[in-house]
């Protein structure tokens, strides 16, 4: 069932719906995900190119050189988890009952804060998601919820970044006798 509320959160219409249960991505999901990816990989890379200016102002401090080094580490994992651009797509779909739940983790250097991330969890598979989307689904409301990974993680699917493309609210046919 198309569900407007979840279609704006989630930003996708009912031709995206459509499309992925066929197992297919329209034209605007592949833009998007094409574009999302080139976003991180050069910010990444426009990060890690800043180092070595950081890195002047801390010439005298090992323990500053250090951190830079740990920071241009984690911004080349981050870079090299989404460079594999020309890595196809794998349509899934999961359904059952949403658990949705906030998970707050304390922050370390260079927050000092809290953050939290919300979560959507249908049969063990977790989506990570933002507070607009979860606020507009409904915990205990079976949905149909189609996603991507890239397809050499297909085997960790559980495990692996998933992108949710869009989601349906399946509604029970109480007049079918079975």
């Amino acid at each position: 069932m198309f569900d407007g509320q979840l279609a704006g959160a989630f930003h996708f219409t009912w031709a995206d719906v459509e499309s992925n249960r066929g197992g297919q991505l329209t034209g605007d999901q592949e833009q998007y995900l094409k574009w999302r990816d080139l976003k991180v990989v050069g910010l990444c890379g426009a990060g890690i190119g800043l180092i070595p200016l950081f890195s002047l102002a801390f010439v005298g401090s090992s323990s500053g050189c250090l951190v830079l080094i740990v920071v241009a580490g984690l911004l080349g994992y981050i870079a090299a988890s989404y460079w594999p651009m020309d890595e196809p797509y794998w349509i899934s779909s999961i359904e059952g009952a949403a658990r949705l739940r906030i998970d707050r983790a304390s922050g370390g250097w260079p927050t000092f804060g809290i953050w939290s991330y919300y979560v959507l969890e249908i049969q063990g598979y977790h989506f990570y998601i933002n507070g607009q989307q979860f606020r507009a689904l409904e915990d205990g409301t079976c949905y149909a919820v189609y996603y991507v990974t890239r397809e050499k993680r297909e085997l960790y699917k559980k495990a692996a970044r998933k992108t949710i493309l869009s989601i349906a609210r399946i509604v029970e046919d109480k007049n079918h006798v079975g």
